[in-house]
C-alpha cells in the first residue's frame, strides 16, 4: 500500500505518529543527554533569553531563504531532473493532508520539526563537534548530518545550506531560539506554498509543480524572487547583528584538552 492511497484518517494518524517518532528519535535523547550529564538547559542547548529583534530577524531569514531555494532547485532540476517518481510519494501524502488540516500541518508539524531537530543538531551535536573541530568544520559537519537524516539525496544541498545558516545563528547568537524560529518559518512557508498551489490549482497540478520546480516559473520570477529574498535576508541578518553587537564572537578553534597537556 502506498502513502497516497491511505484514507484521510489513516494519513493523519501516520503523520502524528511521524511527529511523535521524530521527538523520540531526536529531542528525547538530547534532553536525556543533558539530564544524565547534569547540564542546565542554558549550557546544553544554548537555551538563553533572546531579544525580540533577533527572533524577527530569524523569521525574515527563513522567509528570504525560500526564493533562493526555489532558484537552486530549478537549476538543479535542469542538471539532475527529479521527476514524479522522485517526489511523488511524500508530496502525494502531504498535499491532501494540508488541504484537509491546514492549521495542523502548516503550524504543528513545522513546530515539532523545528524544536526536535534544533535541540539535537544545533544543541547536542554542534556543541559536541565544537569541542573537537574548528568552528566552521564543526558547523559544516553538523549541516551535512542534518541533510543526511532526511534521506533525500536531491534535497541534500538545500538542507546542507539551511543547516549551515542555522548553525551560524546558534554559534554567533549563543542562543538556540532564533534557529528554531528560522526553521519553523521556513518549513511553514514551504507547506503554506504547497497548500496554496493545491487549493488554487488542484492536487494533481500541485504534485507536478512539486516534482518539476521550473514548471510555471518564468525568468522574471527567477530574478525578482531571489532579489526580494536577498533584501529580506539582509534585513534579517541586520536585526540579528544588532542583537549580537554586545556578545563576544565565538572562538575559532576548539578548546585545548584538559588534563595538563598543552
Amino acid at each position: 500500500m502506498s502513502l497516497s492511497s491511505l484514507s484521510p484518517s489513516m494519513s493523519l494518524a501516520l503523520l502524528l505518529a511521524m511527529v511523535a517518532f521524530e521527538f523520540l528519535l531526536l529531542a528525547l535523547p538530547a534532553l536525556l543527554w543533558a539530564r544524565i550529564g547534569r547540564q542546565p538547559l542554558r549550557d546544553a542547548f544554548a537555551w538563553r533569553a533572546t531579544a525580540g529583534r533577533e527572533l524577527l530577524g530569524a523569521a525574515l531569514l527563513g522567509v528570504g531563504f525560500l526564493p533562493w531555494v526555489q532558484t537552486l532547485i530549478v537549476a538543479q532540476n535542469h542538471l539532475w531532473p527529479r521527476g514524479m517518481a522522485g517526489q511523488g510519494e511524500s508530496a502525494a501524502f502531504m498535499l491532501p493532508l494540508v488541504l484537509r488540516y491546514p492549521l495542523l500541518v502548516i503550524l504543528a508539524v513545522p513546530l515539532s520539526a523545528a524544536v526536535s531537530e534544533e535541540l539535537f543538531f544545533r544543541g547536542v551535536l554542534q556543541r559536541a563537534l565544537l569541542k573537537r573541530l574548528p568552528v566552521w568544520l564543526a558547523v559544516g559537519v553538523g549541516a551535512l548530518l542534518f541533510a543526511a537524516i532526511h534521506f533525500d539525496l536531491q534535497g541534500a544541498l538545500v538542507r546542507t545550506l539551511l543547516g549551515v545558516l542555522l548553525g551560524v545563528l546558534v554559534l554567533r547568537g549563543r542562543t538556540i531560539f532564533p534557529a528554531m524560529i528560522l526553521h519553523l518559518v521556513y518549513d511553514a512557508a514551504a507547506l503554506a506554498g504547497g497548500y496554496w498551489d493545491a487549493r488554487t490549482l488542484g492536487v494533481a497540478h500541485a504534485l507536478r509543480l512539486s516534482a518539476q520546480a521550473d514548471m510555471g516559473v518564468g525568468r522574471a520570477e527567477l530574478f525578482w524572487g531571489p532579489a526580494l529574498g536577498t533584501l529580506l535576508m539582509l534585513a534579517g541578518w541586520g536585526l540579528c547583528a544588532w542583537a549580537w553587537r554586545k556578545r563576544p564572537p565565538p572562538p575559532l578553534a576548539p578548546p585545548p584538552p584538559t588534563g595538563g597537556v598543552p
